[in-house]
């Protein structure tokens, strides 16, 4: 499929005119990091003291991310073919309990899931689809299935599932929709690995003779289209079971070059000398995504300061925009936060702001602004005070899906304030597993609560019918509250005089 870059250089002039500014819908994400521990938890077992430390860790994070005024938190929950959550297909997480296969007693998913969405926080499942090892031969019962069926595929120390295999795509698919089903999430988000590094092209692949047998002519491309058949699978699934979760994946943060795919895609190159190393070493090609329109968002890996001299951030966060926009698709920026813990300085911190003013700047009119952090530990210190005090000074309201069909739900009903606690009639869903929140405004006196309400009166996201006010209102105040689905619409707002 192939799109006109005209829309593109339309939006760049437009793109001048704006100024970057705190915006009222915006993704402020987290990449909250459980594999080897990164982030969480930082001690494992299974005594009933360890699970609290655990549970009270996750607990700092989320209270740190509603402090922050972030909006969504992307929790790791399947990284090596593993569950954080209760599953009849993969093993359990070490990461808990120190043993693969051993049943931490709780379930970490539905507990983030719980404190998310009590603080006003969305809340993804964040899935690596393929990896299943970097160098241990796991040996539970389910990953000796594994084994014995042949689903994977070993190049170096890394071993994967073999993505040309229909039985690993139909695998993963199963892995997803146990998730969906059981779980109140408001999206999936998938990283960036897929086949072992450089594994090689000719017949000393281990997956040479699958190729030579698939009838096609370039062993790239076809594994190519084996990740591109996996992301259709899954993003059909989401349609079918829950259409107003996300779907969203987080490649590398250079694709499109002239040597790759710009033009197979119609599009201009991606604008810096730093090479598109996923095209052939991974086999990853993120314009497939868009163009197919597989997925709902991309949150590519800009991992690199504006003053990088083979990657700078301004131009590729530029580009990435205009992509995702040429192809109807939100983009998000994936910020690295490693830098600042070994240089915690307030240059650090303005490096990270800058970077999201940029993403402000040349967000594309009618679309939202974005970013995702990597990883979460940084932001329980000086950055996060920065970002929280400069950067995100008001409540956001996640960008909003428009390509799809969206419900109709009236005012809510019921609309009562008690001192500085507002509440109201719960909404019924649409549909069964629906996905239903609330936005709450507080207006002063001559603002009018018509029409879209100005976001610097937003007061944050409810997932219950009841919301305390961040602030006492004064006579003559007016409380909005208006129906968010899952599709981040905001839908007619009930108003109470106070």
């Amino acid at each position: 499929m192939k799109r006109s870059f005209i829309f593109l250089l339309m939006a760049t002039a437009i793109v001048a005119t704006m100024i970057a500014s705190s915006p009222k819908r915006e993704f402020r994400g987290v990449w909250l990091t459980s594999v080897y521990g990164i982030d969480w938890p930082s001690v494992s077992g299974t005594s009933a003291e360890i699970v609290k430390a655990q549970q009270d860790e996750l607990d700092v994070y989320l209270d740190r991310f509603k402090e922050l005024r972030l909006t969504t938190v992307c929790f790791q929950v399947r990284s090596l073919a593993d569950a954080l959550y209760h599953s009849n297909r993969e093993p359990w997480a070490s990461v808990t309990t120190g043993r693969r296969g051993v049943d931490p007693g709780w379930d970490p998913l539905e507990y983030v899931i719980e404190g998310c969405h009590r603080r006003g926080l969305e809340c993804y499942a964040w899935i690596n689809p393929f990896r299943w090892s970097a160098g241990t031969d796991y040996n539970t019962e389910l990953d000796r299935r594994f084994k014995e069926q042949g689903l994977l595929l070993t190049y170096d120390k890394y071993t994967v599932f073999n993505p040309a295999l229909p039985q690993v795509r139909a695998h993963i698919i199963e892995v997803c929709r146990e998730i969906i089903a059981n779980y109140n999430l408001d999206g999936i988000l998938f990283d960036d690995y897929f086949y072992p590094n450089r594994i090689p092209e000719n017949g000393t692949a281990a997956d040479a003779t699958l190729f030579s047998r698939s009838g096609e002519e370039k062993i790239g491309q076809w594994r190519r289209d084996n990740i591109n058949y996996m992301v259709t699978e899954i993003y059909d699934l989401i349609q079918q079971m829950r259409p107003e979760m996300r779907f969203g994946i987080g490649p590398a943060g250079v694709a499109g070059k002239a040597e790759t795919s710009a033009r197979k895609y119609g599009v201009e190159p991606c604008p810096v000398t730093a090479a598109d190393w996923q095209w052939n070493e991974i086999y990853s090609d993120p314009l497939a995504w868009l163009a197919d329109g597989t997925i709902d968002f991309i949150s590519p890996q800009l991992y690199w300061p504006t003053t990088h001299s083979k990657a700078p951030y301004q131009p590729l966060t530029q580009w990435w925009s205009n992509i995702a926009a040429a192809f109807g698709r939100h983009y998000y920026a994936s910020h690295s936060l490693s830098f600042v813990i070994d240089n915690d300085t307030p240059q650090s911190w303005e490096e990270v702001a800058r970077q999201i003013e940029l993403n402000r700047q040349y967000a594309i009119p009618g679309s939202s602004p974005g970013s995702c952090f990597f990883s979460a530990k940084p932001l329980l210190g000086n950055v996060g005070n920065h970002l929280r005090d400069n950067v995100f000074d008001t409540p956001a309201l996640p960008p909003a899906v428009t390509w799809k069909a969206t419900p109709r739900y009236d005012a809510v009903s019921g609309l009562r304030a008690t001192r500085d606690v507002v509440t109201w009639q719960p909404m019924a869903p649409a549909r069964p597993g629906s996905i239903v929140r609330y936005s709450v405004y507080l207006l002063p006196p001559g603002v009018k609560a018509d029409g879209d309400i100005p976001g610097e009166y937003f007061q944050g996201l409810s997932y219950s019918p009841s919301f305390a006010l961040n602030e006492r209102p004064g006579r003559g105040w007016k409380v909005a509250v208006a129906v968010v689905d899952g599709y981040g619409i905001e839908h007619t707002p009930a108003i109470l005089n106070l």
